[in-house]
């Protein structure tokens, strides 16, 4: 009767530590993409006009939404296009997970598409 409690409690302490790092993965995925939209929306917001100098605006759409991921999170990789007045972003991370080891993964690669459009558009 021991060894069917030890293995079912081992089994429990195993699943527990399964959802834990389920949850960890799922939140570090919401949060990049929080922070990827919110830098898209203050890249969208810093252009004066987005149907003038598509090269000049790209620069400057990607330099704003590097520098705002970058005061809050130095770990996030991006690409920038603009298209048809709206700013698109995708953000990369590489993101620990809890109790990762466990399962053969301490890390996970994770990347999210936001796009930014004006507010008023003219």
């Amino acid at each position: 009767m021991t060894p069917l409690v030890l293995g079912m409690a081992l089994c429990l302490l195993l699943f527990g530590a399964g959802i834990i790092a389920a949850g960890s993965a799922f939140l570090a995925r919401q949060n990049l993409a929080g922070l990827c939209d919110a830098a898209a929306t203050a890249a969208v917001n810093a252009l004066p006009d987005l149907h003038l100098a598509q090269a000049e605006s790209l620069g400057t759409a990607e330099e704003v939404a590097t520098d705002y991921l970058r005061a809050r999170r130095s770990d996030i990789a991006l690409t920038a296009t603009l298209a048809e007045g709206t700013v698109r972003l995708v953000c990369h991370r590489r993101a620990p997970v809890t109790f990762g080891v466990l399962f053969g993964r301490s890390t996970v690669d994770l990347s999210v598409v936001s796009v930014g459009r004006p507010v008023f558009d003219g």
